[in-house]
């Protein structure tokens, strides 16, 4: 069952990715850093509306895989054997670069968005699982805001340790699949949520980015893009 609405913000997430791409201007880039986050909002509000919940987890997680992993792989694939035929002495067909980018870290660039939306696949079911089971609103955002603190004072208290080694790449999961899949259960509640919700969710939302803008500035005596802590 197709819906417009998502249709269309799916629209302008993907339209906001590519645009990322292009060097836009200072500003116009600054202000499209919304773009992965509304795709995260758009694949829950996707996600509740298609989701078969008598599906099994492993049949559910192979055709995410199929569809979200392994055309990455054949790009990258036609990508390196392009590089090595026309350009053999290019950095990018360095070991470590190849091997990473496969791995969805950081390889190329640009791979990791791929991470974050297999990732938030991955735990979907459950999310969803929670979601129907807790009809109460402000137990659910309760958590939702709890799990949002701790989070940060774990990552807080964790960065000088996940700059390299294991750290790095426990890092390269927990530190996305957490607060993107908070970010997914938001989407979920949206998906059926009244005018009057939405509105107070946007509210909220906005308020803690200006008091989380405001801080930053005020600690580090100038103003912190959000690219630079996406």
């Amino acid at each position: 069952m197709r819906n417009e609405k998502v249709d269309i913000l799916r629209f302008i997430g993907l339209s906001m990715i590519i645009f990322a791409h292009v060097d836009p201007p200072g500003i116009l880039f600054q202000l499209r850093n919304f773009d992965v986050p509304l795709m995260i909002l758009v694949s829950a509000m996707s996600f509740s509306i298609s989701y078969k919940t008598n599906e099994p987890y492993q049949s559910y997680v192979w055709k995410r895989i199929k569809r979200l992993v392994f055309p990455v792989w054949i790009f990258l694939s036609f990508y390196f054997l392009a590089l090595w035929v026309f350009d053999p002495g290019n950095q990018e067909l360095a070991s470590n670069t190849v091997i990473t980018s496969y791995a969805l870290l950081e390889g190329i660039g640009y791979v990791w968005v791929i991470r974050v939306f297999l990732l938030v696949a991955l735990i979907s079911p459950f999310v969803f699982s929670w979601h129907q089971n807790t009809a109460n609103e402000s137990k659910y955002y309760g958590a939702l805001t709890a799990g949002f603190l701790l989070y940060e004072l774990i990552r807080y208290f964790a960065i000088p340790y996940i700059w390299q080694g294991a750290g790095e790449i426990i890092s390269a999961i927990l530190l996305y699949v957490i607060p993107y899949g908070m970010l997914f259960a938001i989407g979920l509640r949206m998906a059926n949520a009244a005018k009057n919700q939405l509105y107070v969710i946007a509210a909220v939302s906005l308020g803690v980015f200006v008091i989380t803008g405001m801080a930053l500035s005020l600690i580090n005596g100038e103003f912190i893009p959000t690219q630079s802590l996406k």
